[in-house]
């Protein structure tokens, strides 16, 4: 699965609700239990405030951290949530 940079935007565009779930189907994948999880799931805006300010670089970095097979799993926990604009 090829990486989409504007995935993030489109990210940081959901609903909360949609958001939150997303949020949580990534740390599923890395398997961060839920009460874990639960703390960062409070504030919506400042993980879509993180996520709209995501420049190129940043991803290259989370990619370089990640690798390709991490990063590709959490993309596709998150993109079932991500429509299509």
């Amino acid at each position: 699965m090829e990486f989409d940079p504007n995935l993030m935007h489109k990210i940081a565009r959901l609903d909360d609700d949609t958001l939150a779930r997303g949020v949580q189907n990534v740390c599923q994948t890395l398997g961060i239990d839920a009460a874990t999880a639960a703390p960062y799931l409070g504030d919506m805006s400042k993980i879509k405030a993180v996520l709209a300010g995501m420049t190129e670089e940043n991803l290259q970095k989370i990619r370089a951290a990640l690798g390709d097979d991490r990063l590709n799993r959490i993309v596709g926990a998150i993109q079932s949530e991500v429509k299509e604009d």
